[in-house]
Order: C-alpha cells, then sequence, then structure tokens
C-alpha cells in the first residue's frame, strides 16, 4: 500500500508542472470563442445528430460527414457535457503537443538541468504565443504570422478553435513513441490522428513507412511486420469508409467537383501558385537546419523520409498539375515537419545559451527566474486579451442581432436563405441555411449541388439592390426556403412576397409568402 501511494505520489508530481505548462501554453496561444472559422463546418454534422436547433433538416447537415468519428464526439460532448467542454478538449491536444515537442527536443540535446528544460518549454510558449503571431502579422503577407508553428498553404496542426485537424499533434506523439521503443503505440497514434481527420491519411502512412523501413534496416523483422500489420488493421475502417462514400460518381462529375473545391473553393490550400510566398522558403529552410541537427540521432530518418515523400508527391503535382492530387495534399505532412523542426532548433539554442553562458545561469538565478516568470504572465495576459477581443468583435457582429432572433424564432419546416458571407449563420441560430460559402460537402455529387446553389445566392446577393432578380426566390423556394436575410448591401430590396419580420437597420428578415 506504501509503494503503491509512493507511486501515486510520484506521478501526480509530474502531472502538476505539466498541467501548469499546458494551462500556460494554452493561455498564451489564445482560443478563439465558440462557434468561429472551421468550427461552422465541422461542427455541424454532430449538432444536427445532437438535436440542436433545427439543424437536423438542413440540405448540409445531411450530406456525407467527412469526419465521423469528430462528429461522434461533438454529439456526445453536446448530449451530455457544457460546451465549455469544447475548450477544455483543445488545452488537452495542447498538453500532448507540448509534451511532445519537447520530448523530441529531448532525444537532439538532453536537459542538463531543470532550469535548462524550463527555459526551453518557456521558449515554445513564445513560439506559439498569440502576441508573437501579432508581431509577425505586421509583416507583409498573410502566412508570416504562423511562421513558427504552422505548415505550408495554410494548414497548421493547432488553430483557434477545437477542430479535426487538431488531432494531428497525435503525429508528432507517434515518432515520439517510436523512439521510446513503441512502436504499435506510435502506428497506433498516427491511425487514430487520421480516423478523426482523414486528410491525415498521408501523413499516416508516410510515418507507418518509415517507422517499418527503420525497422527492416534495424534486422527486427517482428517488429516491422507487427507495424505494418497493426497500421493496417487499425486503419481500414476509415479508409473503407472514405473510400465508400467518397470515391467517385463517374469521371466527369469527380473532375468537376475537384474543379470547384481547388479552383473555387479552397485554392489558399491546395494551389501552390497561390499559397508558394517566402514564408514557405523560411519553414523549408527549417526544415532543412533540423535535418542537419539530427543527422547522427536516430530521429533523422523519421524526418528525412517523410519530407522525401512530401517534396516528391508535391513536386509530382507540380508537373501535372492534377487536381485530384492536390487535394490529398502532399505538403500537408509540413504542419508537423514545421513545428518539430522549431523545437529542436529551439532546443539547439537554449543548449548552447546553457553552455556558453554558464556564469549566467549560475548566481543570479534568482534574476533569470523572476524575468522567465514576468515573460509567462505577459505571453498569457496577452493570450487573454486576444481572447477577450475576439469575444468582442464576435458579439458586435452586425449580423449577429438578425442571427439571435432566428435563434429564438425558428420552427421546425423553415430554411433561410442568407447572403453566402454569414458562415457562422447556423451555428449561431441553429437553424438551417441554403448555402453559404465557408461550410461544404465533400462527395462529388454533392460539390457540385453546392456550388449550384452558391452561383443562385451570390446571383441573388449583390453589393447593390439594383440588378437583383426576385424571381430566383422561385428557385430557392422550390428547394423549401421559406425566409430570406437580407444584408447592408441589399437593403432597399423589395420583391412580391416578402413579409417583414425583423429589421435592425443592417438586416432584414422576411417570410416569403407561399409562392
Amino acid at each position: 500500500m506504501r509503494t503503491l501511494t509512493r507511486h501515486f505520489s510520484q506521478q501526480f508530481a509530474r502531472f502538476v508542472p505539466w498541467a501548469g505548462w499546458t494551462l500556460l501554453f494554452g493561455v498564451a496561444y489564445a482560443q478563439a470563442p465558440l462557434y468561429t472559422s472551421n468550427q461552422n463546418q465541422y461542427f455541424l454534422h454532430g449538432a444536427a445528430a445532437a438535436g440542436l436547433g433545427t439543424l437536423a433538416e438542413d440540405w448540409l447537415a445531411n450530406t456525407v460527414d467527412p469526419t465521423p468519428v469528430f462528429s461522434a464526439l461533438v454529439a456526445l460532448t453536446y448530449r451530455a457535457l457544457p460546451e465549455a467542454m469544447f475548450y477544455a478538449y483543445d488545452f488537452l491536444l495542447f498538453g500532448v503537443y507540448l509534451y511532445s515537442l519537447s520530448g523530441l527536443a529531448a532525444v537532439l540535446t538532453p536537459p542538463q538541468s531543470p532550469a535548462q528544460n524550463k527555459g526551453l518549454l518557456l521558449l515554445l510558449v513564445l513560439l506559439h504565443s498569440a502576441a508573437l503571431r501579432y508581431g509577425l502579422s505586421w509583416a507583409p503577407g498573410e502566412h508570416w504570422s504562423h511562421l513558427f508553428e504552422a505548415g505550408v498553404a495554410g494548414q497548421r496542426l493547432l488553430g483557434p478553435v477545437f477542430q479535426p485537424s487538431s488531432f494531428g499533434v497525435l503525429l508528432p506523439l507517434s515518432i515520439l513513441l517510436f523512439l521510446r521503443k513503441r512502436p504499435c503505440l506510435a502506428v497506433t497514434a498516427a491511425v487514430l490522428a487520421a480516423t478523426v481527420h482523414p486528410t491525415y491519411l498521408l501523413s499516416a502512412a508516410m510515418l507507418g513507412a518509415t517507422y517499418v523501413l527503420v525497422l527492416l534496416r534495424a534486422r527486427n523483422w517482428r517488429a516491422a511486420l507487427g507495424c505494418g500489420a497493426i497500421g493496417a488493421l487499425l486503419a481500414s475502417p476509415i479508409l473503407t469508409y472514405t473510400w465508400s462514400v467518397f470515391r467517385p460518381s463517374g469521371a466527369t462529375i469527380a473532375a468537376e467537383a475537384s474543379r470547384i473545391l481547388v479552383d473555387v473553393r479552397i485554392p489558399h490550400h491546395a494551389l501552390p501558385t497561390v499559397w508558394f510566398d517566402a514564408s514557405v522558403i523560411a519553414k523549408l529552410a527549417f526544415v532543412a537546419a533540423a535535418l542537419w541537427l539530427t543527422r547522427r540521432t536516430p530521429l533523422f530518418p523519421l524526418l528525412l523520409l517523410p519530407t522525401v515523400f512530401s517534396l516528391g508527391l508535391t513536386a509530382l503535382q507540380l508537373a501535372t498539375s492534377s487536381p485530384r492530387l492536390a487535394l490529398l495534399f502532399p505538403w500537408r505532412p509540413s504542419t508537423w515537419l514545421v513545428p518539430i523542426s522549431l523545437s529542436l532548433i529551439a532546443a539547439q539554442l537554449t543548449a548552447w545559451v546553457w553552455a556558453r553562458w554558464p556564469d549566467v545561469f549560475g548566481p543570479p538565478r534568482r534574476y533569470l527566474a523572476a524575468a522567465g516568470l514576468t515573460l509567462a504572465l505577459l505571453l498569457g495576459a496577452a493570450g487573454l486579451v486576444s481572447f477577450g477581443y475576439d469575444l468582442r468583435r464576435q458579439a458586435s457582429d452586425p449580423a449577429w442581432p438578425v442571427m439571435d432572433y432566428v435563434a429564438r424564432t425558428a420552427a421546425s419546416g423553415e430554411m433561410y436563405f442568407i447572403p453566402p458571407k454569414l458562415q457562422d449563420f447556423r451555428l449561431a441560430s441553429r437553424a438551417p441555411a441554403f448555402v453559404d460559402f465557408k461550410s461544404i460537402p465533400y462527395r462529388d455529387a454533392e460539390v457540385v449541388a453546392w456550388y449550384d446553389r452558391l452561383r443562385v445566392a451570390q446571383s441573388f446577393f449583390r453589393d447593390s439592390p439594383e440588378g437583383i432578380d426576385c424571381r430566383l426566390l422561385d428557385r430557392v423556394a422550390a428547394s423549401g426556403v421559406t425566409h430570406v436575410i437580407l444584408g447592408p448591401e441589399q437593403r432597399g430590396l423589395s420583391c412580391d412576397g416578402f413579409e417583414p419580420l425583423f429589421d435592425d437597420g443592417s438586416y432584414q428578415l422576411f417570410r416569403l409568402a407561399l409562392r
């Protein structure tokens, strides 16, 4: 009993500091308020399944779910837990991320003292902080603000909101587990990331193949066979699901859907000609530096082979201009290669400082500790300020009053025709919308249907009421639309059958008379 008590005491003593560092990291990183950005895309199926409002009647909520495991978690949370748990989930993933990066950094330069380890952790917090992002945002180009944490093409593991891509933090953890002689757990972690967000299937396959090759080179045939078998077994459900529901419906419609996604909806993720800029060169330099630093460590092949695979597939996409290959995002492994590389560079820098100026960290250690604590408090305060600013910005959204009105009055059988820019409408009002630009399906036939709806909406919601064809309302009414929301740009429009319900001087809400 005494031994068991001592064991739990030791584990608790280890947990408390990590909980503190996770809390600092999460606060300094700064989440955005619910519901923001990609959550409008990825929470919809789960919210509809949980019975929120009348979202179950929404057209998009009844399309094929691209992330069914994540949607199940969202639905379970809505049914059984407070919404604040979505913030807590992000903090848990922040902890996994920080643990993985610091563990990988220790492979390169094991900390010589607790003070050095704290210095590295504080540096990682700084590199991921909202304060630093704000400073970098002044650089020309939108991608510079996430220089030290994001991959290329505007893709990253962490983000301002809890979403499926956040589970990508399991990929650095997978590498750490492999280095700690836990190949089965390493493969499991990688496959779990892909199960939650199938976009990581390519990354998981790269890591799995790398593990097998490394084990084969070490003549560990049994472990290599086990890794491959476990990876294939665990990945088979999500692979089967993805292929069965997203396989091409036909050559023509698949090509059209790919074109819509690549050229219309996500060119900033899918077209190198759009996302390539000087920040990409900097990130490639980070990865190259990390490869050089790890050239004599077991970490080297685990970074080299995925880098080669990713660069090779990216070159193939550039050579062929294949939209299907572009939608596999062969550059997405940069989302974990870049932060791992930065953590290694940070570790090397910290070790170098500790070795070169030992006197600085000797007698005046109290002052150094005070400076570190001050920096930590400033980074945390900046994160809280950022979150508060986002809350105020969300509350001051001119569209908020009309969305709140719909949330209080919407009934079953109603569908709202909204300006495509109102990406927050569904989750804010918990009512169905005809279409918006942000939230999309991924099955090819449904992508084409979404684009047809979008073009109708864009034709109607013009920048001025002049030239708007009210006859378009007949088409959307035939699809089940019962209400129309006009933005400030359409103010003054009057169509037959409009029954005014709400007008706050900015947005207007009308019921459509039977047409």
